[in-house]
């Protein structure tokens, strides 16, 4: 038994591990710790496993397709998750929305004249990032959403997807062949802090990823594209010890109250807290140097 906090909160441990505690610290700037409560004997298991494995049996039908399903699910969860942490390493606060006139339903064709867009786009800006997920709408049509960073040469960005679609960059009014909303000036994606914004933007793409699980249930798919050479986060992890709480409430409270504090002592700011029930907390806030 030892102390492990000095001050006004004490708690004591044993050797199990009851939290695993992952921050992650993205170029952008921004921060998530994320406390999670883990099964001690499981990670056990986990560290001393050989990688050995019995012998084959032969899964019935039904065993078959709900694998495929359980596979889907986590496939869908692995992009949901890259998708987030691309969007909070590039800092991404601006949404644009690429659409077509007509009702165009064709996922390879959106991916050609996408391809195209960012094409013609980094023509003039070559360091552009972006984050994209594909739409699916209830009567079929398809359109790009795209997270990207600062405000943006709308007139630029609209002769490119003009032009992208098989029109041109002059093209007005019934001419043209589909159109680009801008979203920056709306409260939700601006006026606020890097954190709100970035998970705003967050939250918006990574509902667009699951429907497209919904509508395309094939695995192997690629559900969302960005720019090359995006910097995954610095990860680091470890464990809290089995508090001597009397319940599993004060338990999951003293853990979060470290937690808390370890995002207050690297001078993290602009916090905002989320919790599912005793299971899960997730703090994001901004580096203490970051420039807001």
């Amino acid at each position: 038994m030892q102390d492990i906090l000095h001050g006004n909160l004490s708690y004591e441990y044993n050797a199990l591990p009851d939290y695993q505690v992952t921050i992650r610290e993205f170029k952008s700037g921004l921060v998530e710790i994320v406390q999670r409560l883990v099964n001690p004997m499981n990670e056990l298991r986990k560290s001393r496993s050989l990688g050995l494995r019995g012998p084959s049996i032969p899964k019935t039908e039904e065993e078959i397709e709900a694998s495929k399903e359980e596979n889907l699910r986590r496939a869908e969860r692995r992009a949901r998750q890259q998708v987030s942490f691309r969007i909070r390493t590039i800092g991404a606060d601006h949404l644009l929305t690429l659409v077509y006139r007509e009702n165009m339903q064709d996922s390879d064709k959106l991916n050609r004249d996408f391809t195209r867009f960012i094409r013609l786009v980094r023509e003039r800006y070559p360091d552009w990032q972006y984050v994209a997920v594909k739409e699916y709408q209830e009567r079929g049509a398809l359109h790009m959403h795209v997270a990207c960073v600062g405000k943006q040469d709308l007139a630029h960005i609209r002769a490119c997807w003009y032009i992208a679609i098989g029109g041109n960059a002059t093209d007005t009014g019934d001419q043209t062949k589909g159109q680009v909303d801008l979203q920056y000036r709306k409260k939700r994606f601006s006026g606020a802090s890097p954190v709100y914004r970035a998970q705003e933007l967050s939250n918006y793409l990574t509902k667009y990823i699951s429907k497209t699980f919904e509508h395309d249930r094939e695995l192997g798919e690629r559900r969302y594209k960005c720019s090359r050479g995006i910097e995954k986060p610095k990860v680091t992890r470890f464990y809290f010890g089995a508090f001597s709480a009397t319940d599993s409430d004060s338990q999951f409270g003293a853990a979060a109250a470290m937690t808390t504090q370890l995002a207050y002592q690297r001078g993290i700011r602009d916090i905002s807290i989320w919790n599912k029930g005793m299971d899960l907390l997730v703090l994001r806030g901004v580096q203490p140097d970051l420039a807001v």
